[in-house]
């Protein structure tokens, strides 16, 4: 996780931006790249991701292949606010609340047999 936080800060650094945001975003990153290693790929050392960070058109696109297999029907956490997952003690969900919280969209795709999750946010 350290070489992708170092990765994902050092592109950042050529796109000028607030530092709240630019915690924000790493934030969000960091939660994409552990459900992809703790969920979708179950802590397997032999796995590894591809992180692809671009700017298109005034848009951050961040992508992480491979992802393992996503269980989309998490995706139900996004709906609830955060304090309401607080309040029912839940077990996960706050991960991918944040994440679609601080970036404007949040994508999971397969591609030639590879899960992939795609995040943008308008600069």
């Amino acid at each position: 996780m350290s070489s992708i936080r170092k990765f994902i800060s050092s592109a950042l650094e050529e796109i000028n931006l607030d530092a709240k945001v630019k915690g924000a975003l790493i934030l969000a990153i960091d939660e994409a790249c552990a459900n992809a290693i703790i969920h979708g790929n179950n802590n397997n050392e032999n796995n590894t991701l591809e992180v692809e960070c671009s700017v298109v058109l005034n848009q951050l696109i961040i992508t992480i292949s491979d992802i393992g297999g996503t269980d989309f029907s998490r995706l139900q956490f996004i709906e609830k606010h955060i304090e309401e997952l607080v309040k029912e003690k839940s077990k996960g969900g706050m991960g991918l609340k944040l994440m679609h919280t601080i970036m404007d969209k949040v994508e999971y795709l397969k591609d030639s047999g590879v899960y992939k999750c795609r995040m943008s946010k308008n600069l």
